[in-house]
């Protein structure tokens, strides 16, 4: 009897910490809803009682969302694999759109095999980064449309950006100018003319120089460049530096 008492409290203790979790939690069975805590029916638009037993599909509105979850329920409950993480776009009862993503694993109870998953809502953060691609986006297409040479670069000289006249005028690729750094364009007395600028425009926060640079074909060009301080996200202070054809 003191077993079945703490058995049970144990299940209650459960059963709470489940109900109160932030995150969605599940058990799918046969293909329909067996369990959904409030954070899971919330996502949805639901109340728990009314999902029992209706299929996950009924809230995925987009074909190719719904054959992917189809499959991975599949997959899973005939044990080809053990738990799959995954995003899908789900439609509430309102009519309103979310991106979710669940991580469910398959689970054995007394009556055969189901889901055990949890999903959480990353609407807004897939919406703040499609926001940052779309800027990304906006500020390569700017910095492309300047007619002059376009650079930022790191105090070692490593290139964080780079415009599309810049790449065009040292002949190189894309790929290509990943791994090259500022430096390398760069000799002899040039390449420590350019050094000193680095280290003024950080020191001083502007700096102004004329060189030669050596394309990857063809003759060396003079290029007059003008480079200021700015703050960038990943790297920290960077120089930004606009270079223009001397006549």
């Amino acid at each position: 009897k003191e077993q079945e008492k703490r058995l049970k409290e144990s299940e209650e203790r459960y059963r709470a910490l489940v109900e109160q979790n932030l995150v969605g939690i599940y058990i799918v069975k046969d293909g329909v809803f067996k369990y959904v805590n409030p954070t899971a029916a919330e996502l949805l638009g639901e109340e728990p009682e009314d999902m029992m037993g209706k299929s996950p599909l009924e809230y995925v509105p987009k074909e190719e969302d719904r054959k992917r979850m189809k499959e991975n329920i599949r997959k899973r409950e005939e044990g080809e694999v053990e738990s799959i993480r995954y995003s899908f776009t789900a439609e509430t009862e309102n009519g309103e759109e979310r991106i979710l993503e669940t991580h469910g694993t398959r689970i054995e109870l007394v009556d055969g095999p189901a889901i055990s998953g949890a999903m959480v809502d990353m609407t807004e953060d897939v919406e703040r980064e499609k926001k940052l691609r779309t800027q990304k986006e906006f500020t390569e297409d700017a910095l492309d449309a300047i007619q002059d040479m376009f650079v930022v670069v790191n105090s070692e000289g490593k290139m964080v950006e780079r415009n599309r006249i810049f790449a065009e005028t040292m002949g190189y690729e894309d790929e290509e100018l990943e791994k090259m750094n500022v430096l390398d364009f760069f000799e002899g007395k040039d390449n420590a003319k350019v050094r000193v600028s680095i280290s003024e425009v950080l020191e001083t926060g502007s700096a102004t120089v004329e060189t030669d640079m050596i394309p990857k074909e063809g003759e060396k060009v003079t290029v007059r460049w003008k480079g200021s301080t700015l703050y960038h996200p990943e790297e920290g202070e960077v120089i930004c530096a606009v270079g223009r054809l001397a006549d």
